[in-house]
């Protein structure tokens, strides 16, 4: 009977970290795997260990092969493979033990092509590690079957790491996905990340991490400063792949935002005698692009535009600006680096936590211990101390009020149940979305009698919904598995102590389907102390291309942006701006701080949830200064217990 998944192990070289790797993946769960080590002509004792553990282990199978680089050695595994799935796990990397038992779970039962979960980067010995936990993309993307050509900024905005997840071996067979065969550790794994996306029909991104990724192997092919080319060769490659297939005229767009954001990375990395160099080949791609016409701006942020205009025209100046941003950043880096020592230092043995054992964690402490735990949470997100004792900024002010100021009418307004009657009272149920139902399970739902199209939603937390467009695709038993994590989740445990949202009772709600327009705007309004004060709109926000707009009461733009997202100038004022700020005043009464959302869907206005801890307290500001400026808008109130 052939495994249920076999998991690929490149190995040259890595004696020093290989025994972890290998008993990571023994030790796994999931028992019906086969682990195939291969051998590419390690010159250390990196082969005897492999070996030696296929002697005590009957499922691994060792290839023994001259160095030919690590794609090489990645295509003799995949070879090989004769499980139903394969994963790749670099040698000096870990897993952890039920890695595979729940990725393979999902994957078979959705027919998945590929999927991908989030990771968990690590310095440091067993003895003394310290981690980061990582996600692997965005939270709208996350727990759906995907398909790329639905929304090519999938591309873009998650990681395009290749060794997090499962891959069907009839899929890979079947499409002739292989490594680009380059010498050493070239970054392989840009061609095949970029062949399974733009091959899957049936793309899966799981939110929990289980794959631990090293971080200070000095070894490590990104730390390389003489490898100028490699990258321009493996999106040759990439290229090459797409002209074969017939997937230039539809990928060319996206293809160049990738190629462009890896040179960049590529130019930043490798030594300062090689960028002009490295820049030459760079500025003649990017020309033949732009003669072909298959570079596309929309796809493109505002800053990148610039500087491939720039990169064009003249690589000297390219090289000044890129130097500049270098310099300015330096300092930030230093600061960061130096953070990371001090966590390392004091963090011990300690480990990162995955999302359930999270909220285990969380749910057996006192709330005595809460502010302590909150500047532990604040400091590994930040980097920078909190003070809750005389919080100064925006961000510390949200971290305070998140702990001393939950009140229970708080929590009812968080509860998306609850606070309908608030807006019905206040404003009226006009600009509420219309209800079809309540529930507390999902299988308590009669799916039949629905509409053909509605929006599922839980109650208690954020970004937990489902829209269904069209029922006839609805698939409800992957919908009754997400309620069901969902409902069983604590929202106050999920992203620092928001504890507005810890005794809200979960609940499902189902409401009617918006027919929300191309190109969409959320806004969201940003309330002090009563008053409103200026408003992010999100533009696009579903969209390939989503940026955000600043504007205050008076339709003044922001001196600032909130996030890293492009930031774009409107041409006039919605024509429901005024009105929604009228009603956002008239909500945001009694109240330190709340941003309260609205929807504008084809010129009527709906309210979308009042938010107390903006962004969970972490928000990015450029300026800096309007961190503290914003901060000094806020008055605090007196403390309240802690729930």
């Amino acid at each position: 009977m052939s495994p249920k998944v076999s998991v690929v192990v490149p190995v040259c070289n890595v004696e020093q970290y290989l025994p972890e790797c290998i008993e990571s993946i023994i030790n796994q769960t999931l028992k019906e795997i086969e682990i195939i080590l291969v051998d590419d002509g390690s010159k250390d004792t990196s082969g005897k260990i492999c070996d030696d553990y296929a002697q005590k282990d009957s499922r691994i199978k060792v290839i023994h092969k001259k160095n030919a680089g690590l794609g090489a050695a990645y295509n003799s595994g995949l070879r090989a493979a004769k499980g139903e799935y394969i994963g790749l796990v670099e040698s000096d990397d870990y897993i952890l033990p039920e890695m595979y038992e729940k990725e393979y779970k999902v994957a078979k039962e959705l027919n998945l092509d590929v999927l991908k979960a989030d990771f968990i980067k690590f310095y440091g010995s067993k003895d003394s590690r310290t981690t980061e936990y990582t996600n692997i993309t965005l939270p709208q993307f996350y727990n759906k079957v995907l398909n790329v050509y639905d929304d090519l900024s999938i591309f873009k905005r998650s990681h395009n790491v290749i060794w997090t997840g499962l891959y069907k071996n009839s899929f890979l067979k079947e499409n002739k996905i292989l490594f680009n065969e380059t010498p050493g550790a070239s970054y392989q794994d840009n061609g095949f990340y970029f062949q399974t996306y733009a091959l899957a029909q049936r793309m899966y991104f799981m939110s929990e991490g289980f794959y631990m990724v090293r971080r200070d192997n000095p070894n490590s092919s990104i730390k390389s400063k003489a490898k100028v080319f490699c990258m321009c060769d493996e999106y040759a490659f990439i290229y090459n792949f797409l002209k074969e297939r017939n997937l230039l005229e539809k990928l060319k767009g996206i293809f160049h935002v990738m190629a462009y954001s890896n040179y960049i990375n590529t130019y930043n990395r490798i030594a300062d005698e090689f960028k002009m160099s490295f820049l030459e080949r760079f500025q003649t791609e990017m020309q033949q692009a732009e003669e072909k016409k298959e570079l596309n701006k929309t796809l493109f942020s505002k800053k990148e535009w610039k500087e491939i205009q720039t990169l064009l025209k003249d690589i000297k100046k390219f090289h000044q600006h890129k130097q500049k941003d270098t310099a300015k950043n330096t300092s930030c880096k230093i600061k960061n680096f130096i953070q990371k020592i001090k966590q390392f230092i004091t963090k011990g043995n300690s480990k990162e936590l995955t999302p359930s054992q999270q909220q285990k964690y969380y749910k057996k402490l006192s709330p005595s211990v809460y502010p302590q735990e909150l500047k532990k949470w604040y400091q590994k997100n930040t980097g920078i101390e909190l003070n809750l004792e005389s919080p100064k900024t925006f961000n510390e002010k949200l971290q305070w009020l998140k702990i001393y100021n939950a009140t229970p009418l708080k929590t009812k307004l968080a509860d998306k149940y609850l606070v309908r009657d608030w807006v019905k009272e206040k404003i009226g149920e006009e600009y509420l979305t219309p209800l079809i139902g309540v529930y507390d399970r999902f299988e308590d739902i009669n799916i039949k009698e629905l509409p053909e199209r509605f929006a599922l939603k839980c109650n208690h937390g954020a970004s937990w919904n489902i829209i269904v467009k069209d029922k006839k695709d609805f698939n409800s038993k992957e919908a009754q598995k997400k309620f069901k994590k969902w409902l069983k989740t604590n929202f106050a445990f999920h992203a620092g102590l928001e504890m507005q949202y810890k005794n809200i009772p979960p609940k499902i709600l189902v409401e009617e389907y918006l027919d929300i327009p191309n190109n969409p705007i959320e806004y969201k309004m940003f309330c002090f102390n009563g008053k409103f004060e200026f408003c992010l709109l999100e533009l696009d926000f579903f969209g390939s291309n989503p940026q955000r707009a600043f504007y205050d009461r008076n339709w003044q733009e922001c001196p600032f942006k909130i996030g890293k997202m492009p930031k774009k100038s409107l041409d006039k004022k919605p024509k429901n701006f005024d009105k929604m700020v009228e009603l956002a005043e008239i909500l945001c009464q009694g109240f330190a701080f709340v941003r309260v959302d609205f929807y504008d869907v084809n010129g009527k206005i709906y309210f979308g949830e009042m938010t107390f801890t903006s962004g969970s307290g972490l928000s990015y500001f450029e300026p800096q200064e309007y961190n503290l400026k914003l901060g000094e808008m806020i008055t605090l109130p007196e403390p309240s217990p802690i729930p």
